[in-house]
């Protein structure tokens, strides 16, 4: 048999704090995930149980410190464990992923110029053969574009989450409301524009589109990897949210 010649390591405090944040999460959406790796990018792919929602993750190779392969290859792991593993990473410790012996993945945190007093840690775990069908997501454009502090659309969102299920969204070129109502109250939340880093809806035009909280709410866990997310909206069609990494 032929081991994959692998080798990914991030130093960086802030960004492990990242890679563990997009980990930790991804169990909200599945007990299992492939993790995609080719010489440009390190991606992963997956959908809810329901099929309602997807998410698609995509780190390039400039995003880690050491990022070295020597092959196109595909690993299946248990979102479960190896968010428990990356729970066990202390602060001033690299993140490195690496392949020994077939079919397993092992995973070391290690003193970074001896800045920390905790000990160096040693994982290995079984790779799985995980059939997944991987869906084309098409770039499009979108009516509605908003660059928004992540953290404040969280608090909008688990504040609606209170009152019912499912969120209406209206805009035009004069407000931006949030609605949920339920049997036992109703509840709207005018965004003021200033409020909002950026906001582009075409000239005319009106959003009205209804969602779901449970599934918003999960994509809202992602908000501490950056300041800033962007929501995309068009009529009809799914509703896109997106943290881009710097």
């Amino acid at each position: 048999f032929y081991i994959t010649n692998m080798e990914i390591i991030i130093n960086n405090n802030d960004k492990s704090e990242q890679f563990i944040t997009i980990f930790q999460n991804i169990k909200l959406y599945c007990d299992h995930f492939n993790i995609i790796l080719d010489n440009e990018k390190f991606y992963i792919q997956g959908m809810d149980p329901s099929h309602i929602s997807i998410f698609e993750i995509n780190l390039t190779k400039e995003w880690f410190d050491v990022y070295n392969i020597d092959k196109n290859v595909t690993m299946g792991l248990s979102s479960n464990i190896f968010s428990k593993i990356l729970t066990a990473w202390s602060l001033n410790h690299s993140i490195k992923l690496y392949i020994e012996k077939e079919d397993h993945l092992n995973i070391s945190f290690e003193k970074i110029a001896d800045k920390s007093t905790e000990y160096n840690k040693y994982f290995e775990i079984p790779l799985m053969d995980i059939d997944s069908e991987h869906l084309s997501v098409p770039e499009q454009e979108y009516t509605l574009d908003i660059e928004f502090d992540s953290k404040k659309f969280k608090k909008i969102v688990d504040e609606l989450s209170l009152i019912g299920e499912r969120v209406n969204i209206k805009c035009n070129e004069n407000e931006i409301n949030a609605i949920c109502e339920s049997l036992e109250a109703n509840m709207k939340i005018n965004i003021p524009f200033d409020d909002i880093e950026s906001y582009s809806i075409e000239e005319h035009e009106t959003i009205d589109n209804t969602f779901s909280l449970k599934f918003i709410k999960n994509m809202c866990m992602y908000s501490k990897l950056t300041s800033l997310m962007f929501i995309h909206i068009t009529e009809g069609q799914p509703l896109q949210i997106k943290y881009t990494l710097e």
